[in-house]
């Protein structure tokens, strides 16, 4: 009787050294659908951007010299 006991639990160890544990977490491995990006044209949009507000930047600092050293 403690023989069948002893192989029961070490059965129910063993297969849950294998069963995965989830307590409430659920974890996915799908893929997301999300849409390709095309992060060329962003940089692009971003450089342009930054630059437009670079040249204005640079032209309010030479007004403010210019207008200061008068």
């Amino acid at each position: 009787m403690q023989l069948k006991l002893l192989f029961a639990s070490l059965l129910v160890v063993s297969t849950n050294a294998f069963v995965p544990v989830t307590f409430g977490v659920k974890s996915s491995t799908s893929l997301s659908s999300t849409p390709a990006t095309d992060y060329e044209a962003e940089l692009k949009k971003i450089e342009e951007d930054a630059k437009k507000r670079m040249d204005e930047k640079v032209k309010e600092l030479k007004d403010k010299i210019e207008a200061e050293s008068k």
